[in-house]
């Protein structure tokens, strides 16, 4: 690529991309910089760009109360609010509760948003309004099935993130709120902290924050923390780092502040040598202003920590009611710079930049959510995760090439991750997330290298939108920028058929797992029921059946959809008093030949049935043709790695049954990498 077209990126930037990436795998990455930044769903940050899984999305779920796509959300008076764009970066903040979480994913259905968070939960920006985080995303990898760990607001999932857990208030409720914010007198979370884990192995840390941290950091809120951070404020009348550091930044005069500053350094010369270790890493901020700085320093001198946590002040944290993405943006543009001056640290180093939660904004993919029997995954019979989508960017030399990782993930994830680069493990993380998330080295491709586009440093803007942006009239769907990106390989392979039985009024969905980690399916009902969705893990190698009662509900009628990862789905119709009560279709998937699908049909009736698939997506041939005779058989087969590389959409209908219908979509994965379908 000319030298040109990365002219608007920092020249240590430019450089370190243009070299190769370090060989040698994860065993030469040393230092891990985690940046959790504020309030954002993915679908309104990316839900335009180029092969993600967004507002394009071939997978989107059906709603059963309106019978329209996920995307068209009741507005609780009859209508529906589609995703509409704004240019505003000051936008009011949405509710962001664990209540009104809970009422928008109204147990899975996925259809409350509106009345729970307001109109504008469905505004987005696309890349005129996010320029540098789109090129980002073209140049590194993006992760497209990142969720936030819990249904809720910031503190609990920056607990997650930096514990692998939730734990209990000192009441004994569980924390599922922000009540730590009133730090003065709470008391404290008593579970231990990931980087308690780390000092006790002699793992190098460090948390990186200003005077104005807006109370992200959430080892503040532990009682190991407290104590010491009481200990040091000893000779004040604070009883918070917040309440202290707020004094710093309020003081009258700059006499007043180095007085304060000057009385806890006193404090903290008292501590034990333990004790201070903590208070440097944790406690202590830098001056407004001076995150960058203090980072910057650390890269030039080598002396890089093995982990990092950076936290932003408010007016660079993207929160809603900050200056929002362009500030928050420009700080990023500051730490890769940072980050890419010193070429020993760079090849050794892995970015992550990700978000707490959704605030309130819309996200079409709904989360798996965990079954009843998993320990400490419910509070007051509903689950605490997984939450919505939020984005998650990973930044090093291995990550290069403008791909899409799209596994499971959660912000435990992150813990797993830090686990295989220090060794160190979380044990916090249930063992239903550590199961079914993953890791995050699959983001990661240590054998290939790849050229980069231009970048375009963030301009600060507030927009000329309203901060509470109404849908525009009339209504109009987003369009997805078109195209594909490099797909990073992953480990499923799911598969379902449904079978029926009209004599026991039932219709089965089995779903199977050929893949290497446990996957999750959901079924949802499309018509005819209100109930549901019914969630399923299914290990590595195993078949789990789900059968309903299409006699009780539907008068034998029946129209449900199995969701699987990476836009697998089946949805299956038809009436078990009808002539196709008496047919089967099913599908089987195999790597062989670059990926195919066969196709098997089945007339258990008395006449002959024609079966006809049609492509629905990926090939432009068709439609096929088959015709079986009574008690017979037929399959064919599709080379989905010929024609769709690798992804499959097709649908069966037969000519003696106007509402029988099957269609199976997905991805077949063989052990490479590929493209987003």
């Amino acid at each position: 690529m000319a030298a040109g077209a990365l002219s608007a990126l920092p020249p240590s930037l430019v450089r370190a991309l243009a070299r190769d990436a370090p060989t040698g795998g994860l065993d030469v990455v040393e230092h891990v910089v985690v940046f959790m930044q504020e309030n954002r769903s993915f679908d309104h940050y990316f839900g335009r760009l180029r092969g993600v899984r967004g507002y394009s999305d071939r997978n989107a779920i059906q709603l059963g109360v309106n019978g329209r796509s996920v995307y068209h959300q009741p507005d609780g008076s009859g209508g529906h609010v589609l995703p509409y764009g704004t240019d505003n970066h000051h936008l009011q903040g949405t509710p962001h509760s664990w209540s009104d979480g809970h009422s928008a994913w109204n147990r899975g259905r996925y259809d409350n948003w509106v009345p729970a968070k307001g109109v504008h939960t469905m505004c987005h920006y696309d890349r005129a309004d996010l320029p540098f985080y789109y090129q980002l995303a073209d140049a590194f990898t993006i992760c497209d099935a990142y969720h936030c760990s819990a249904i809720s607001s910031t503190s609990p999932n920056r607990s997650f993130h930096v514990t692998g857990m939730i734990g209990d208030e000192p009441d004994g409720t569980r924390a599922i709120g922000n009540a730590a914010y009133a730090e003065d007198t709470h008391a404290g979370y008593s579970w231990t902290t990931y980087a308690e884990r780390l000092e006790r192995a002699g793992v190098p840390w460090q948390v990186f924050h200003e005077w104005d941290n807006y109370q992200n950091n959430n080892l503040e809120f532990f009682r190991t923390f407290k104590a010491v951070a009481r200990k040091a404020l000893a000779r004040t009348t604070h009883r918070s780092m917040d309440s202290f550091y707020t004094a710093v930044r309020q003081a009258g005069s700059g006499a007043q502040r180095n007085e304060l500053l000057a009385t806890l350094d006193r404090g903290v010369a008292t501590l034990g040598a333990a004790e201070r270790s903590l208070f440097d890493r944790a406690l202590r901020r830098v001056r407004a202003g001076g995150l960058t700085a203090s980072f910057r320093d650390a890269v030039a001198d080598d002396r890089l920590p093995a982990v990092s946590w950076l936290i932003a002040p408010e007016d660079q944290c993207e929160h809603p009611s900050s200056d929002g993405p362009s500030t928050g943006s420009e700080l990023v543009w500051q730490v890769l710079d940072a980050l890419a001056s010193n070429r020993r640290v760079w090849d050794k180093t892995v970015f992550l930049l990700n978000y707490d939660e959704n605030d309130g904004y819309f996200d079409h993919v709904p989360p798996p959510v965990p079954p009843a029997s998993a320990t400490g995954e419910h509070v007051d019979g509903v689950p605490i995760g997984l939450g919505p989508r939020v984005p998650m960017l990973v930044v090093s030399p291995w990550s290069r090439g403008g791909n899409v990782c799209s596994e499971l993930f959660d912000h435990t994830s992150v813990l797993r991750f830090l686990e295989v680069v220090t060794g160190v493990r979380e044990t916090n993380i249930s063992p239903w997330r550590r199961d079914l998330c993953g890791d995050l080295t699959s983001a990661l491709d240590t054998t290939t290298t790849a050229p980069y586009p231009g970048f375009t440093r963030p301009v600060p803007t507030g927009g000329t939108g309203p901060a509470v942006p109404s849908p525009p009239d009339p209504q109009v769907a987003p369009v997805q920028e078109p195209g594909t990106k490099p797909a990073r390989k992953l480990p499923y392979q799911p598969n379902a058929n449904l079978s029926q039985s009209k004599s026991t009024g039932r219709v089965t969905f089995s779903m199977t797992n050929r893949g290497t980690r446990t996957t999750h399916f959901t079924v949802y009902a499309n018509a005819h029921r209100t109930d549901g969705p019914w969630h399923h893990d299914v290990t590595p190698g195993a078949t789990t059946t789900d059968p309903f009662n299409a006699g009780a509900y539907g008068g034998g009628k029946y129209d449900l959809s199995c969701h699987g990862p990476n836009g697998f789905a089946r949805r299956a119709k038809g009436d078990l008093n009808t002539a196709g009560a008496a047919t089967e279709v099913t599908a089987d998937l195999s790597t062989a030949n670059g990926g195919t699908v066969t196709l098997t049909f089945a007339n258990g009736g008395s006449t002959p049935v024609t079966f006809t698939v049609h492509a629905n997506a990926y090939r432009t041939d068709g439609p096929w043709t088959y015709t079986v005779a009574p008690g017979g058989t037929t399959a064919d087969t599709w080379r989905a790695g010929q024609y769709g590389r690798r992804w499959y959409d097709m649908t069966v209908r037969i000519n003696t049954d106007p509402g029988f219908e099957r269609t199976f979509r997905g991805h077949i994965e063989n052990g490479q990498h590929g493209v987003t379908g």
